[in-house]
């Protein structure tokens, strides 16, 4: 066995006894591998794997996916998998992805963990990448929120893709909420703007927090946010929003409090915004003692790697100074990682992604705008496009044009998928 590195990273070391303490949660999972294996199901230590072999299987969870292969913890430690062998040679190599929890087989006279089955995910973030046969991709696994990090500054807020991740979220019910960072670049004109721009275009129920990992690493983010609510616009503005809240403590006590009823609500119980309700999500799979799981997800560049290291307390993800020329970060993370927060939640770094495009989430859709439109039905005619027919409840609505730009948006994109695919 290679050296373990739970003895160089701490971060890890913390996520083997997560394992351990999720490990009620997750059994009925090995228990399906092991049925779908063909093996009895005796708890961690199983002979037999269905290829021959004798060694115990255990339950792991994959932490960190790079160019190498990807990295799993488990109770017995943290080590590189390798997909078994008999599987890759009938053409079902496994797909792993970051969160995914994975049945190993551990040989003392092999240097790397061997995977030989994936468990069945509870909820995933996925993309479609690619043309006419393109794929979905999955960029993380068994998630309960995904936090969408965005970077105030010179540049515009990138309204359209922020709709377009709420509504992957909603479609696979994972409760999103949208994080403003760099929060120190911007004047209080230019923030307000931004921020009407953005509550314009999502429901009520998706928590924005506007905050600085720098200011606040400083000591300085409580006075930037008296300076920003001294001025009259802001604080009109957040008197008809409560949507929107401060602070890298707020962003803390919403993805890293204490229990699992943070995953129905990203707002968390003390939230300054209220306690926005998650209308869409399904907290009926989540377990009193399963941790709060969220990715962030942004373009490079949006801060993510540093907000993390500030809910840390530790340098664990490499960041880069933002360039002089436009006023961007840089793109720094090059790896998937699971980081351990405390015994109630993990945080998923994942490096930025450009382009997000929308192809079968038209629940998503629905399940979104679900408290903020009509039911199905409600119109005159049961093909209205919501845009312009007589009779259309929508029309007078707020987020009806939204709606009807993702759905139209939708629809155009199936056409232009090959026809086996779409099916």
């Amino acid at each position: 066995m290679s050296v373990n590195e739970t003895q160089t990273n701490p971060v890890f070391a913390d996520c083997v006894r997560a394992a351990g303490d999720a490990w009620g949660t997750y059994t009925h999972r090995l228990s399906q591998a092991q049925r779908s294996l063909g093996v009895c199901a005796a708890g961690a230590d199983v002979a037999g794997t269905g290829d021959g072999s004798s060694s115990p299987l255990y339950l792991a969870q994959c932490i960190r996916l790079d160019k190498s292969y990807p990295m799993v913890v488990c109770a017995q430690g943290t080590m590189r998998g390798e997909f078994a062998a008999q599987r890759s040679k009938h053409g079902n190599k496994l797909q792993v992805c970051i969160g995914d929890w994975v049945i190993i087989r551990i040989d003392a006279a092999h240097n790397m963990a061997i995977i030989v089955d994936v468990c069945p995910r509870i909820r995933a973030f996925s993309r479609w990448i690619g043309d006419r046969r393109g794929t979905m991709q999955t960029l993380a696994a068994n998630i309960t929120n995904v936090a969408l990090t965005c970077a105030l500054g010179a540049q515009p807020l990138c309204i359209d893709q922020l709709v377009r991740a709420c509504v992957i979220a909603a479609h696979n019910n994972i409760m999103p909420c949208i994080i403003l960072t760099k929060a120190d670049r911007i004047s209080s004109a230019n923030l307000c703007e931004q921020l009407e721009r953005l509550v314009g275009a999502i429901p009520p129920h998706v928590c924005v927090y506007v905050c600085s990992a720098a200011a606040f690493s400083h000591g300085d983010e409580d006075a930037l946010i008296r300076s920003f609510l001294d001025d009259g616009a802001v604080a009109s503005f957040m008197y008809a929003h409560p949507q929107v809240t401060w602070g890298v403590s707020a962003v803390r006590r919403a993805l890293c409090g204490a229990g699992a009823s943070g995953a129905a609500n990203c707002a968390g119980s003390d939230n300054a915004a209220g306690g926005a309700s998650s209308a869409f999500v399904d907290t009926s799979s989540l377990s009193s003692t399963a941790p709060i799981v969220t990715m962030f997800f942004g373009m490079s560049g949006a801060g993510k790697s540093t907000l993390i290291n500030t809910l840390l307390h530790q340098h664990i993800m490499d960041t880069s100074r933002t360039r002089a020329r436009d006023d961007a970060g840089r793109h720094t993370t090059v790896s998937r990682r699971l980081l351990r927060v405390n015994a109630h939640a993990m945080l998923i770094d994942c490096p930025g992604v450009r382009t997000l495009r929308l192809l079968f989430e038209e629940d998503g859709v629905r399940r979104l705008f679900a408290d903020a439109l009509p039911q199905d039905g409600a119109c005159k005619f049961s093909d209205c496009t919501h845009t312009h027919e007589p009779g259309c409840a929508l029309k007078d609505v707020a987020y009806a044009r939204i709606y009807a730009q993702l759905m139209g948006e939708i629809a155009d994109a199936q056409t232009e998928v090959a026809a086996d695919v779409r099916s």
